[in-house]
């Protein structure tokens, strides 16, 4: 997680926002998935970056809830209408969708994440009070339960999965 939000932090550097880290130590949590498949934290910290003023904050942390660990992305941007929090995860759809806007895109960056996740068996859900008050994106991934065989694979890749599709996330604490 740390590389992410490190890549992530010129970004939002360079648009006078402050990046921030919450990642309490956990031990071993271990997300079933491949791990180039799961950048979605940094469209959701890309997102955040595009929608939130100079001066804001960003802030990103991993927490476990139960069986998930739980992946969370909060700013202080834009916020998201009530009317149109329902389909903030629909392809093509964007709250601003007239040519002139100056976020560009096409409307699928969010939609490509909730495909990710639920591949992985997690959701990701978005909250926001409304306008200029800014959105949380929370993304629930089921935890692994820790094999000798699972903690001995290098890099968290299976010893029969040779061509490293099931590669596990996994966060080792600080």
């Amino acid at each position: 997680m740390t590389l992410v939000t490190d890549s992530s932090r010129p970004a939002a550097e360079a648009r006078g926002l402050t990046l921030s880290l919450n990642l309490p130590d956990l031990g071993s949590a271990v997300v079933s998935g491949d791990a180039s498949r799961l950048q979605v934290l940094f469209n959701l910290i890309s997102n955040a970056t595009k929608f939130t003023l100079p001066g804001g904050h960003i802030t990103v942390s991993l927490t476990t809830r139960g069986e998930y660990a739980v992946t969370e992305v909060r700013d202080t941007g834009a916020g998201i209408p009530p009317d149109f929090l329902p389909h903030v995860f629909d392809q093509f759809r964007q709250l601003d969708s007239a040519p002139s806007r100056s976020s560009g895109g096409l409307g699928l960056g969010l939609a490509i994440v909730r495909h990710i996740v639920r591949l992985h068996g997690g959701r990701v859900d978005a909250e926001s009070d409304g306008v200029g008050k800014g959105a949380t994106f929370r993304v629930p991934l089921p935890l692994l339960a820790l094999t000798p065989e699972l903690l001995a694979s290098p890099r968290g890749r299976r010893a029969d999965d040779p061509g490293g599709l099931g590669r596990h996330w996994r966060h080792r604490g600080r």
